[in-house]
């Protein structure tokens, strides 16, 4: 548990959720990461294939990344470059629910594996704090959806693989919501990107 944190006056920390120090929580975190990959993945080529019901999809042809007239690297650089960018989105969004809801200046950071939205020094009720955790998910997972419906067959790996990886990295984001459920309705919640702090009796 991390003690290098805003403390609220007169107020008491009563739980924390920490991705910092905690490598088991870490460890779970990647482990429920991958089962989303396997779970959304299936979800989102069921919804693709729904979508483009005479195109015959399959898995392979989902994950294809193959550029006619392209080294297979550059293939892989790009598609590299296009989870990354979905992941810096999902982090972005992190951002600007913190902005809208409590004016919190936006601030995206990475330590080590992971990459975070923070509002330290700002807190939110356990209700705004859910819905934050689960924006990215709704949001990018939707345009996901539209893109798979608008764009050509033939370039479905392109939003098929960042929209799954998105949904992927929502694992942390549902640890989160889980643990922001076992919180009193009452509790405040200050979000350092990678530890969470709960206080009780903020007025």
């Amino acid at each position: 548990m991390t003690t290098n944190h805003y403390t609220p006056e007169n107020q008491s920390q009563i739980s924390t959720l920490d991705f910092r120090d905690n490598k088991q929580l870490v460890l779970m975190s990647y482990l429920l990461r991958a089962f989303g990959a396997l779970i959304f993945g299936g979800l989102f080529f069921l919804a693709a294939d729904a979508i483009h019901p005479d195109a015959g999809l399959t898995v392979e042809s989902l994950v294809s990344i193959a550029i006619d007239g392209m080294p297979d690297i550059v293939s892989i650089v790009l598609v590299v470059f296009a989870v990354t960018s979905v992941l810096w989105l999902h982090e972005l969004v992190h951002a600007s629910v913190f902005y809208v809801h409590i004016g919190a200046p936006p601030h995206i950071g990475i330590r080590g594996p992971i990459i975070f939205a923070a509002a330290e020094g700002y807190l939110n009720t356990r209700t705004a704090m859910i819905v934050n955790a689960l924006a990215p998910f709704v949001v990018i997972s939707s345009l996901g959806l539209l893109l798979l419906a608008l764009i050509p067959v033939g370039a479905l790996a392109w939003i098929f693989i960042p929209t799954v990886a998105n949904a992927a990295a929502a694992g942390g984001d549902f640890m989160a919501v889980f643990w922001l459920l076992g919180l009193p309705r009452g509790a405040k919640v200050e979000d350092h990107g990678d530890v969470i702090i709960a206080y009780e009796g903020v007025a």
